[in-house]
Order: structure tokens, then sequence, then C-alpha cells
């Protein structure tokens, strides 16, 4: 759905569990400009921003365990 400019999409995925998708269409002269827009309403939402290395943890486990996930 759109929240303001902002498309926001909520996912039970295999493997991650629910992910919140936050996406704003930026370039390259706004980018640091809408990341911090970005950041701003995933606090209002109470949410903080998963770390890099726990997505890469979850996708590892992922490609050992597909067949039993999907």
């Amino acid at each position: 759905f759109k929240w303001n400019d902002i498309n926001v999409c909520l996912d039970d995925t295999k493997g991650y569990g629910y992910i919140l998708e936050l996406e704003k269409i930026s370039d390259e002269l706004n980018k640091n400009k809408d990341l911090k827009i970005l950041n701003k309403r995933l606090k209002e939402l109470g949410i903080d921003l998963t770390p890099r290395d726990e997505f890469d943890k979850k996708y590892e486990n992922y490609l050992k365990n597909w067949q039993t996930l999907v």
C-alpha cells in the first residue's frame, strides 16, 4: 500500500519470517535525503532496521534448508 510517497509491503517469507519493506523511488541527488525519510518512518513505527549480516545468516539458512521450508 502507499503511505504518503512511500510504498509499503509486508511479507511473510519462508526462512526470513515477516519482512516490512519501505520503498521510495529516488535518484542519486536525493538518495541521502530519502534514506533519512525512510529511517524516520521506521522509527515512527517503532521498528529497528535489521542489520545486513542478520539477513545474510537467514539467507544461508534458507539455502541449506529450503526444501523443508517451502
